[in-house]
């Protein structure tokens, strides 16, 4: 491929999956390593591949009206904001929807100051005609002053992104998944009755260096707290291998989030006929199978375990997980198989931190 092209959105998903081959891997990653355009689609595709249409299977979605009062900022209550946010989040088609909206209510200012700026010129004339220059010549510039700076206040506008909630850092104590984000987005049904005060929307196009622009590392904080790789296709879990056998290299690998400031929780799906029991869960280095990360969580019914893991200092890259059972009878960790995993760093921005 040429470096100086963008990576096509299914040539990203093929790479994070791991299904593109050499040299067409390395080509994609190294163009990843330095390109931002093609950083935020990888983003786009992650969070479209981690939640998918999350929202649309809560059988809810957000009104037209509310969306309008969104861009005309006539809708300031916070809890309405976040709510917003967190919903089109995970919901493909209010995504879509909220951006054709902004465009409506765009072209509707823009109707709104060419009428204004007819009328101002209509006046001049009139006034022209009648031999009033000098009393149509002001109200001409004062209506064109008005106009002026109300494109000029659009203009504006559209290089400040609109004042969103941040997203709530899940509770450490209680067990989430992927589907629990979804599922805590209920449906908007009612617009507040208090009269707002005005504030300034604009669409999803932002500037990348705006200070007040909504992080995307909290976005990525949710994911690394409420992420799931699933091992079902990974073998059978009663047939227990040494520790010295050699792991598939051709499986797809799983891909792990980490965050930097707190434990990163990981949902893992056992594979088939695994046992209930207590489960270690390593992260290893593939070619010394050195522990850099470990952690221990109970399944009660072998078919699914949360484990969280201290990754703060480790690099991104291509790393193994190992999964073993600690026996209740002898204390010995029965050795169920390695797992390739790609662990992301969003601080990092795509750039490979180690070889």
């Amino acid at each position: 491929m040429d470096l100086k092209q963008h990576v096509s959105d299914t040539e990203i998903r093929d790479y994070l999956k791991g299904e593109l081959r050499s040299p067409i891997a390395g080509e994609v990653g190294l163009h990843l390593s330095y390109c931002p355009t093609c950083q935020e689609l990888r983003d786009t595709v992650l969070i479209d591949e981690m939640f998918g249409d999350a929202g649309e299977q809560q059988g809810g979605h957000i009104e037209d009206e509310v969306f309008e009062d969104f861009w005309r900022g006539t809708l300031i209550a916070p809890d309405r904001l976040e709510e917003i946010s967190r919903h089109c989040l995970t919901c493909r088609k209010c995504r879509q929807r909220r951006h054709d909206l902004w465009l409506k209510v765009q072209e509707e200012s823009a109707a709104q100051a060419t009428a204004r700026l007819a009328l101002a010129l209509g006046i001049a004339a009139l006034a022209r005609r009648r031999r009033l220059r000098r009393l149509a010549l002001g109200i001409a510039t004062l209506v064109g002053v008005c106009v002026i700076s109300t494109l000029a206040l659009r203009w504006r506008n559209t290089n400040e992104p609109p004042p969103v909630q941040s997203l709530a850092q899940p509770d450490a104590g209680v067990q989430s998944s992927t589907s629990s984000v979804a599922s805590a987005t209920p449906a908007p049904t009612v617009a507040p009755t208090q009269k707002p005060e005005k504030h300034n929307y604009v669409a999803n196009q932002q500037p990348r260096n705006q200070s007040n622009r909504p992080k995307l590392t909290d976005v990525w904080e949710q994911i690394a707290q409420n992420q799931a790789v699933s091992l079902k296709d990974g073998g059978d879990g009663r047939d227990f291998r040494g520790a010295d056998e050699d792991y598939n290299h051709n499986q797809a690998r799983l891909t792990v989030f980490v965050s930097r400031t707190r434990w990163t929780k990981i949902n893992i799906e056992l594979p088939q006929k695994s046992l209930a029991g207590t489960y270690l869960i390593y992260v290893q280095e593939p070619a010394s199978f050195d522990t850099v990360a470990q952690g221990q969580a109970a399944s009660p019914d072998g078919k699914a375990l949360t484990v969280k893991l201290d990754m703060r200092t480790v690099s991104a890259g291509e790393y193994v997980l190992c999964v073993t059972r600690k026996n209740s009878e002898t204390g010995a960790e029965e050795y169920l198989g390695h797992y390739p995993i790609l662990i992301i760093d969003p601080a990092s921005r795509g750039r490979r931190t180690r070889k």
